[in-house]
């Protein structure tokens, strides 16, 4: 079975031209920044409004504002991202689907946003911890569009004022989309939490709905690659050639 899988991997390779390349593979992003904007801006109309993101350290190398994490990593991150930037496009509001809104769902507040024409773009240097050394000057890191519609709530029975988010997305440009020293897979997922979220126009400390502004003062981003299926198999198949060696 093991002989089988090896001579698989190596036909695969032969055959569909999958290159064995010495630049490391992203196993996942973080990105988190000190806010104080309105991410939600209200439509023209009562059930419109927008979703968005915003956090800029300026180009300050002396602020950490991210982290990446090779593939073969496990437990701590190899590289900082400092004096960096991330923007998401405003997306409009499809649906409220929040509770005051009527919503039947257990969500405290629920809204549903289009994907399309939706960009995250984020920016930085990339370092060594500690900025030791640079890695990659300050630059574009990553471009890539939002491929479906989303949905984003403060659910009931977590930590309150807390809104979360998961966008899928196919990476289009930036250093990790075509470098030569860390290369991210063209399929992500992110996971963008919103801390200490309220809404001032009316609705106190609480978020109610999506239909109102709604300020927070802090942000994470946590982006993980999906893997193409022959990439899958192809670690697989590499994981069973160590357990060999073994």
């Amino acid at each position: 079975m093991r002989f089988t899988c090896s001579l698989l991997c190596l036909a695969l390779v032969a055959v569909l031209g999958v290159p064995i390349q010495a630049v490391e593979s992203v196993g996942d992003i973080q990105f988190s920044l000190f806010g104080g904007d309105a991410f939600l801006s209200p439509g023209f109309t009562f059930a419109s409004g927008e979703f968005g993101l915003f956090e800029d350290a300026g180009g300050d190398m002396g602020t950490v504002s991210g982290q990446i994490r090779k593939s073969t990593t496990f437990g701590y991150y190899d590289y900082q991202i400092r004096g960096g930037s991330i923007s998401l496009t405003p997306c409009e509001l499809l649906a409220d689907q929040s509770y005051s809104a009527g919503g039947l769902n257990p969500d405290i507040a629920k809204g549903i946003f289009s994907g399309g024409a939706v960009v995250l773009t984020i920016t930085g240097a990339v370092t060594t911890p500690g900025a030791a050394s640079v890695i990659i000057p300050d630059t574009t890191l990553l471009v890539a569009e939002v491929t479906a519609d989303f949905v984003a709530h403060e659910e009931e029975g977590f930590p309150p004022n807390v809104i979360d988010a998961q966008l899928t997305l196919n990476v289009i440009g930036g250093t990790l989309w075509d470098g030569d020293i860390l290369n991210i897979y063209p399929q992500i997922v992110a996971d963008i939490t919103l801390l200490n979220c309220s809404q001032p126009s009316g609705q106190g400390s609480n978020v109610a709905n999506f239909q109102d502004d709604i300020s927070y003062n802090l942000s994470s981003v946590q982006i993980y690659p999906v893997p193409e299926p022959l990439t899958a198999m192809l670690l697989v198949c590499g994981l069973l050639a160590v357990k060999r060696r073994r």
